[in-house]
């Protein structure tokens, strides 16, 4: 997942949040412990890291645990944001700005995805159904951007620090691990949006190409939306009418998935 695009960083600050790091350039490296910052500033096509007592130039960063296995790291753009994530980060300049990108397992992903989308307080059947499609998207479209295969932003999908593992956005990705949506045996590049306005869209609706895959047909939605209340595309899954459907109709996860996007199928995840 390729972080903080938005903010087009030209200097990042990164530490452990718990343990030990390891940050490996071309030919030097340096390992921060405890509450340790080391700072990572664009060059002139490269990375000048200023770790503990070491200062360096690399063309590219890896900051992984000390033997190379993912760890919990924080990240900040100074100034600007500071987030905690679990996996291995690689940092690469291009052009005028550092390019993080963070490797996490799938279902690490898929939590943190669904805890920044929906509030802790959505019904479970509505979080496990986001969990799918969440998981569905991530796996249909990679390498949506060159070098990493999404973003956390609405160009893909909002993530943001992986939840603990009692919140109701972890829950939901361990009670449906490996499902996704299928459409004639692919997995489903997933869309989704806040609300619906009432009735989702069509791909033609939007002014988008339709091509030979799925079809996204328009139907209603039980919701009782605000008048002109489309908030997003309106493609796919309405967030606000997945949580009418589980909390006043009683709809499973399964349900809900099956009424916005008809015709496709839950299907495991091969290993």
């Amino acid at each position: 997942m390729g972080v903080f695009g938005l903010f087009r960083p030209g200097a990042l600050v990164v530490s452990a949040a718990g343990g030990l790091i390891s940050l490996r350039g071309d030919r030097n490296s340096c390992v921060l412990r405890g509450g340790e910052q080391a700072r990572l500033d664009r060059d002139v096509g490269s990375v000048r890291v200023a770790c503990a007592a070491a200062v360096f130039s690399t063309e590219s960063i890896h900051v992984t645990g000390p033997t190379g296995q993912s760890a919990d790291l924080q990240l900040s753009v100074p100034g600007r944001i500071t987030r905690r994530f679990h996996g291995r980060l690689d940092v690469i300049v291009d052009g005028d700005e550092l390019v993080p990108v963070v490797s996490m397992d799938l279902e690490t992903a898929v939590a943190s995805v669904v805890a920044a989308e929906q509030i802790a307080s959505t019904p479970p059947e509505a979080l496990k159904a986001q969990a799918v499609v969440a998981r569905s998207f991530l796996i249909a479209a990679r390498r949506r951007h060159r070098g990493f295969d999404a973003c956390d932003t609405t160009h893909c999908q909002f993530l943001r620090e992986p939840p603990a593992a009692d919140h109701p956005a972890a829950r939901a990705a361990r009670e449906t691990a490996g499902l996704l949506l299928a459409f004639r045996g692919a997995p489903l590049e997933a869309f989704y949006s806040a609300s619906c306005g009432g009735r989702t869209r069509t791909l033609a609706d939007a002014g988008l190409d339709a091509a030979d895959g799925y079809p996204y047909f328009s139907v209603e939605c039980v919701h009782r939306h605000a008048a002109g209340g489309r908030n997003g595309h309106g493609i796919g899954l309405c967030q606000e009418g997945a949580a009418s459907l589980a909390a006043e109709r009683g709809a499973s996860f399964a349900d809900i998935l099956q009424h916005y996007y008809p015709g496709t199928t839950l299907e495991t995840r091969l290993p």
